[in-house]
């Protein structure tokens, strides 16, 4: 079996991570690399024992490299465009969460996606192959812990020096945190996608809050909390922040609540009430980033013809609540999602 080569569009700190991951695998050959920074793409060429050639488009790496796989790492706002080109070439498609930050561009993409079922693709909401989430995923699914009626899940992490003249993005034209970043897009998506995939059910209605107390120089606000409505009767609550103090929470400070079980952090609880026996799962934490599951789950999708973990049309489902929350928040009123099926 000949090895599937790899394309790697964004050679940020996430593209790298996901080019070396594509390095060990095995059943992979990492054959090109796209940036339109010159100097970050040469830059990461070398890092990369100048194994891949080099491109500043993506139009001329997909007409000029036979690629099986295109993996999009880009910026938020720069996922459709790449994402569609490469689908287009025939390519199997990765693309890092959110799958888009517009409805607009949700569409086209699980359009194209759905028009072109042979063609395997992945939303990269990584938390989905973290071991901790992998057993409370299972947990939720086969009973365990009830039917499930309440989640929590956040994300709160420090990011206020990404706001920094330092962090002017060239190829936007602009500090696309300071600027344009909504928390409950870019880094609520995460914890959303954890509760849509514990819940198995999509969110039908958000109601959203937002305030700007702790990064005054987002130009959009620093803290956003939604609540939704879920298909099957449950509510999850999300919050996103990017300016706490101290470090950031453990397992993002995932509460599953059942009529079985409960499991808050670490600790699980089944049977009844108040004297429900106590399990405590933090064995499962002690792991970093799982860029290497990813990766491997993705390759063993194409070459079995299965699907993947977060097909397109779910990452959609995931980031188009996020973006209605953003607006829930803007116009103070409770707001429908809309649903994206295959």
């Amino acid at each position: 079996m000949r090895p599937l080569r790899v394309g790697i569009v964004g050679c940020g700190r996430n593209g790298l991570a996901h080019a070396e991951c594509y390095r060990r695998e095995g059943r992979t050959v990492l054959a090109a690399v796209c940036d339109t920074n010159e100097a970050r793409r040469e830059e990461a060429i070398a890092r990369l024992g100048h194994e891949p050639a080099g491109y500043a488009r993506i139009e001329d790496m997909l007409a000029r490299e036979s690629l099986d796989i295109v993996s999009v790492n880009t910026d938020d706002a720069r996922h459709a465009a790449p994402f569609l080109a490469a689908l287009s070439a025939g390519c199997h498609v990765f693309v890092e969460k959110p799958l888009a930050d517009r409805l607009e561009d949700l569409d086209a993409m699980v359009d194209a996606a759905l028009a072109r079922p042979a063609q395997r693709t992945l939303v990269g909401q990584i938390l989905r192959f973290h071991p901790f989430f992998r057993e409370v995923h299972r947990l939720c699914s086969d009973g365990t812990l009830g039917r499930t009626f309440y989640l929590e899940a956040d994300y709160i992490h420090y990011l206020a020096q990404d706001t920094s003249h330092e962090q002017f993005n060239a190829a936007l034209g602009t500090n696309w945190h300071r600027e344009h970043e909504q928390p409950a897009i870019g880094g609520g998506v995460h914890a959303f996608d954890l509760c849509r995939w514990l819940s198995r059910s999509n969110a039908v209605e958000v109601m959203s809050y937002e305030n700007k107390l702790a990064v005054p120089q987002m130009r959009n606000a620093d803290c956003q909390v939604f609540l939704a409505r879920m298909a099957d009767g449950s509510l999850c609550k999300v919050a996103s922040a990017y300016g706490p103090i101290g470090p950031r929470p453990p397992v993002s400070h995932l509460s599953v609540y059942g009529t079985r079980g409960t499991i808050r952090s670490t600790d699980m609880w089944l049977g009844r009430g108040a004297d429900a026996a106590h399990t405590s799962l933090k064995d499962l934490t002690r792991t970093g980033y799982s860029y290497d599951l990813e990766v491997e789950h993705f390759v063993t999708s194409i070459l079995e013809g299965v699907a993947t973990v977060c097909e397109a049309v779910d990452g959609a489902n995931s980031a188009a609540a996020c973006i209605i929350a953003v607006q829930s928040a803007n116009t103070g009123r409770a707001m429908a999602v809309p649903q994206y099926t295959r």
